[in-house]
């Protein structure tokens, strides 16, 4: 998923699958495949993981435990690796693996700005036991966070810098990118400590300026396997604000979960990460669906997206002011037509995650959002968008919304991707991603796997009409 918050990584059997466009869309708006995948056996865990410029040049970023030589590739490198992907003739080229052979990586974010591509990852000492049989990650060890940076559209990189200010036992959360002009934002949490971290480079990502705290969160994601289900999922062992930044250029924009029940606040600073002033967007809401923030910027405006059990959200930041928090979309909702349902008699779309935004035209926000079901019979109880890895029937699908006036309304509802198959198990779900605005084309990239993660791969998809 995006940001691969519940991820665990399964030992890799076959890929069984094939995925199928269904359902109905406004006549006016389709998605297609775009090179297909990026990458067969890879993930994307990083916010956002997909960039590119006016000129066409498209780059994304992915893990994999599988490619080069990792434990099931070759077996002879680090157990997981960060790869880039550049798109070109209408294919994706072979990923190549940007987090070096040293130690393992994963939780991988990219941006671009022109012909430079800045990528972010973050390394962790192991995923697996030492021979590559039992998943053993293991939440008590450092998390560092490393930024390399191409200035020809993705062919090379960079030496990786250590971002500044992160001591020897730092442990990391999920990272977050942006850029504008010559500055380079990325944001995390600390999770020792839970203040929300912002690095900002003012030259093109050559150096960073030591961490920024722009703010803080009581939430903390300290349950392995929060759906009592059979995986090791818990991931961060610590404070878990989940931050997403976005800058129109004039200001910087920080975005995260503030506490255990839901509150989301911008911090809206500076272009130093400076005299910030903090909004509550959404002061409580069940967060059975992971509901973090996202953010997206453009020259004029900046987007944040959250979602409770209740809904996803968007609040426009334009003119120096936020334009009010307006409903992408209500949970529970009618079955998008032609899907897939794990039951016959229950609706398929009962609650989402991950409200993926990108900015078009000027007054124009789409969304890219993944529903699913709410599961009231695993262990544990109510489930929305269930990870368990012990049967998966969320029914994920990825459905796009688009608003033509600063998210006051999303009346544009389109399928981007369903899942595969008519029955609860086997099932290809597609989930989460980013999206990038490419010479005024969206294009979606999103997580597809299996039921239990026995196969996975990275996806990208072309809009036409939005």
């Amino acid at each position: 998923m995006s940001r691969s918050r519940r991820m665990s990584w399964s030992i890799p059997l076959a890929i069984v699958a094939v995925v199928a466009l269904a359902g109905t869309a406004l006549a006016a708006v389709s998605f297609s495949n775009a090179g297909a995948k990026v990458g067969a056996w890879s993930w994307d865990n990083g916010d956002p993981a997909i960039g590119g410029n006016a000129n066409g040049q498209i780059s994304a970023i992915l893990v994999s435990d599988t490619l080069g030589s990792t434990c099931f590739g070759t077996g002879a490198g680090p157990q997981l690796q960060v790869f880039t992907s550049q798109f070109s003739g209408g294919a994706w080229a072979t990923p190549k693996s940007i987090s070096g052979t040293s130690s393992s990586a994963d939780r991988g974010t990219l941006v671009t700005n022109g012909a430079n591509v800045y990528a972010a990852y973050t390394t962790q000492v192991h995923y697996y036991d030492a021979g590559c049989s039992k998943y053993a990650f293991d939440t008590s060890e450092p998390r560092i966070d490393y930024f390399r940076r191409s200035t020809n559209n993705g062919s090379t990189f960079s030496a990786p810098i250590k971002l500044p200010g992160q001591s020897a036992t730092f442990r990391g959360d999920y990272m977050y990118m942006a850029t504008s002009g010559s500055n380079v934002y990325i944001t995390t949490t600390n999770a020792d400590t839970g203040k929300i971290m912002l690095w900002v480079s003012t030259n093109s990502g050559t150096s960073f300026a030591p961490p920024v705290n722009v703010g803080s969160t009581t939430n903390k994601d300290t349950t392995p396997g929060q759906t009592a289900g059979n995986c090791p999922c818990g991931y961060v062992d610590g404070f878990s604000g989940l931050p997403a930044v976005a800058t129109n250029g004039s200001a910087v924009g920080v975005a995260y979960t503030a506490s255990p029940t839901g509150a989301e606040k911008i911090a809206i600073c500076n272009t130093a990460g400076g005299a910030c002033t903090t909004t509550t967007v959404q002061s409580s809401g069940a967060n059975d669906n992971y509901g973090y923030s996202q953010a997206a910027g453009d020259a004029t405006r900046m987007v944040f997206t959250w979602t409770t059990a209740g809904g996803a959200f968007s609040d426009v930041y334009s003119g120096g002011s936020f334009l009010g928090k307006k409903t992408i979309h209500a949970f529970p909702d009618a079955n998008f037509a032609g899907t897939a349902c794990a039951s016959s008699t229950t609706a398929c779309n009962q609650a989402g995650t991950g409200a993926i935004p990108v900015l078009l035209g000027t007054s124009g926000v789409g969304i890219s959002l993944t529903e699913c079901n709410t599961i009231t019979t695993q262990t544990g109880g109510h489930v929305s968008c269930d990870e368990s890895q012990s049967l998966e029937k969320s029914r994920e699908i990825l459905v796009w919304y688009e608003s033509t006036n600063n998210g006051s309304t999303y009346p544009t509802h389109a399928l981007i991707k369903t899942a595969s198959g008519a029955s609860k198990n086997p099932s290809w779900m597609s989930e989460y991603g980013s999206i990038a605005n490419v010479g005024g084309t969206p294009y979606v990239l999103f997580n597809g796997h299996d039921d239990q993660y026995g196969a996975y791969d990275v996806e990208v998809r072309k809009c036409t009409g939005c």
